[in-house]
């Protein structure tokens, strides 16, 4: 007999919009080395990263270069549910995305006066949605909704799209122990999106139902930065990236063939963001790392009304250990970072993000390459709904434990063409 049972796991991710997806992800920096170290990098910030990171720091750099970061990444969703939804229920959820260019960059150190300066033109992903999540509900005793009979049900989003930001910046070194820098970021992309839902019984699918969307981004923004030699092994950095407005436009929607319907443009206002790290040297080959950030998301508006976001303090640490060969260098990093995101749960808690990094890479010459892994948990307190259920009859939630976990993979490499004409 096949019972008349829905059990949704409410999953809170989706109830973030795409925006904040795009923020959470566009606050820190770009590279290998970087996200090493945890994204522990404002004070150390010495390669051409530094556009993302604190653009003072790219007056460290004394000969042209240019380089460039792949990144890609995975992750799973695991639900605890209560023993009386698991007689009837197993769910699953998988994410992956494809390697896709993160990060590419050329820069060129010259002289304003007597002053050292570095130019760098950056190509960065403020936010990569370019992602294909599965949800995979199995029925043990079978399910009819909505006239349909199943035992299966596999729901798809397949999203393709980011924001991008062509980013010309500029340090300049003030004095042998300051330096400044700023990067204007002329933001633009396009997103993409199509969700499926498909049931089975038996093998046999009895259902299809599939909707798109579509949409275009524009923006403007800028950061400045400052580096401050403290002493000869202690280096202090700061940065903040003014208020902005992102542009969402050309928005389409359709539901399986029919025709596209236009969506309403909407302006999203973002506050200035502020950072400031430090990073010590207790012997030359080593480096430790610690960076603060605050992120005001209840300042962030949507055509005017207030988000209702909660704001957060992200916390990074990270060190790097040189083992230095007659004709190579062999970098080891490590790092971890505590991000709150700006949503709450269940439980009224915010939900926070914590990572573990690690790192390592071979200077060899004039080639450098990196590699990172980035390991990263967000728990959480979900709800399961469950409708029409002889377990709960009166379709109230029920609170359980979720667990986030996600992969990311990132290389770069970086090629020293020489010194700079001066």
């Amino acid at each position: 007999m096949i019972r008349c049972i829905l059990a949704h796991v409410v999953i809170l991710l989706l109830l973030w919009t795409p925006q904040l997806m795009a923020y959470q992800g566009s606050l820190v920096g770009s590279g290998a080395r970087a996200m090493g170290m945890g994204g522990a990098f404002i004070a150390v910030a010495d390669d051409a990263t530094a556009i993302s990171w604190n653009p003072a720091g790219l007056t460290r750099l004394d000969e042209p270069e240019a380089g460039l970061s792949l990144a890609m990444g995975s992750g799973g969703w695991s639900v605890d549910l209560p023993p009386y939804v698991e007689e009837e229920l197993s769910y699953d959820i998988d994410e992956e995305s494809s390697l896709s260019l993160n990060f590419a960059s050329g820069v060129v150190p010259f002289k304003i006066g007597e002053r050292h300066a570095v130019a760098a033109l950056g190509y960065r992903k403020y936010w990569d949605n370019t992602q294909k999540t599965t949800y995979t509900s199995s029925y043990h005793y079978g399910m009819i909704y909505d006239s349909y009979i199943f035992d299966k049900e596999v729901e798809g989003s397949d999203n393709v799209g980011a924001v991008v930001a062509i980013s010309p910046s500029l340090g300049v070194q003030l004095s042998p122990s300051l330096s400044v820098g700023a990067t204007i970021s002329m933001m633009t992309g396009s997103f993409e999106s199509q969700e499926t839902q498909e049931l089975s019984l038996y093998g046999e699918q009895v259902h299809h139902f599939a909707s798109e969307s579509r949409s275009k981004y524009s923006g403007f923004t800028a950061d400045f930065g400052v580096l401050v030699d403290i002493t000869p092994r202690i280096r202090a950095g700061g940065v903040v990236s003014l208020p902005w407005t992102l542009s969402i436009k050309e928005g389409e929607a359709r539901i399986q063939d029919q025709d596209w319907q236009s969506i309403d443009d909407i302006e999203q206002d973002l506050p200035a963001f502020f950072g400031a790290g430090i990073a010590i040297k207790p012997s030359p080959p080593l480096t430790l790392a610690l960076d603060v950030r605050h992120h005001p998301w209840s300042k962030v508006k949507f055509d005017g009304e207030d988000s209702g976001w909660e704001d957060a303090t992200v916390v990074r640490t990270g060190l790097e250990y040189l083992l230095i060969g007659e004709s190579s260098v062999i970098p080891l990093r490590a790092g971890f970072y505590s991000e709150p995101l700006n949503s709450k749960d269940m439980h009224d808690d915010q939900i926070k993000t914590n990572a573990f990094t690690i790192g390592g890479g071979l200077i060899l010459g004039k080639l450098t390459v990196d590699l990172c892994y980035v390991r990263a948990t967000t728990k959480l307190a979900g709800a399961i709904y469950s409708l029409y259920t002889i377990e709960s009859p009166d379709d109230k939630p029920v609170i359980t434990d979720h667990e986030l976990t996600e992969n990311l993979f990132t290389i770069s490499g970086v090629i020293h063409l020489g010194p700079s004409e001066e």
